[in-house]
């Protein structure tokens, strides 16, 4: 019969071959961002959804919180203890928030953003991590047009 011991033992023996060398399961484990790293790309996306939403490139708006959920993602999976919180996160804060972008509704997504930027606030204060309050960045980025874009 098994016991966790030998599980561990076990999966301390796989490793990977690159160029560089070889790695353990455990240490590409390491590796993986959590969401201390993760959150401050989530953070720059989530500001740049708004900036573009105001700006009216509405696609571009739409692209960030495809975004934003796709790292909530990564971050379910790397750290799967807060999958619930995140989910619920995602239900209730990011879909207002996506419907108003199909809807191309300005006064609905302001509200919805407002909202999800109070109830991460809050989710942070719940978990120990009240130092940490997000707020929208007064512009958006330099680097990206965020006005309404003609297309081909």
């Amino acid at each position: 019969m098994s016991t966790k011991d030998d599980t561990e033992s076990r999966t301390a023996q796989v490793y990977a071959t690159t160029r560089h060398g070889k790695l353990s399961l455990d240490q590409m484990a390491a590796l993986m961002p959590g969401l201390g790293t993760l959150m401050p790309v989530i953070a720059d996306r989530f500001g740049w959804m708004v900036h573009a939403a105001r700006g009216g490139n509405w696609k571009l708006a739409g692209y960030q919180l495809r975004k934003v959920r796709h790292l909530f993602g990564v971050g379910k999976t790397t750290r799967p203890k807060w999958t619930e919180v995140i989910d619920r996160y995602l239900a209730g804060s990011l879909e207002p928030i996506d419907e108003a972008i199909a809807a191309r509704a300005l006064d609905r997504f302001e509200r919805a953003v407002s909202q999800a930027v109070q109830e991460a606030n809050r989710i942070h204060v719940q978990y120990g991590y009240g130092y940490i309050r997000y707020k929208l960045p007064a512009a958006g980025p330099d680097h990206m047009e965020l006005g309404p874009i003609e297309e081909d």
